[in-house]
């Protein structure tokens, strides 16, 4: 089920039975896997409610960044470490 909406695969990480703590302040009682594809280079955990018949996915967590990073030149690190920098 979970597998098809993510469009990937169980990854082979054991799955734990878990809960979860919901906006309202209440515990769901969740499933937790992680879901891959190598291909599209997707990789998830996946929390569905333990006692949803249809495995609704209740929260998910995204282990794949998009980010970017830029480095301090050896100058500017130099600078930071100055007593006399301003930060």
């Amino acid at each position: 089920m979970v597998e098809k909406k993510l469009n990937g695969a169980r990854n082979g990480h054991p799955a734990k039975l878990e809960y979860l703590a919901n906006p309202n302040g209440h515990l769901s009682l969740v499933h937790v896997i992680q879901i891959q594809n190598e291909t599209s280079g997707t990789w998830y955990e996946a929390f569905m409610d333990a006692h949803s018949d249809s495995g609704q996915l209740l929260s998910l967590t995204d282990f794949v960044s998009h980010a970017t990073a830029s480095t301090l030149s050896k100058l500017s690190v130099t600078q930071l470490n100055s007593p006399r920098a301003t930060v």
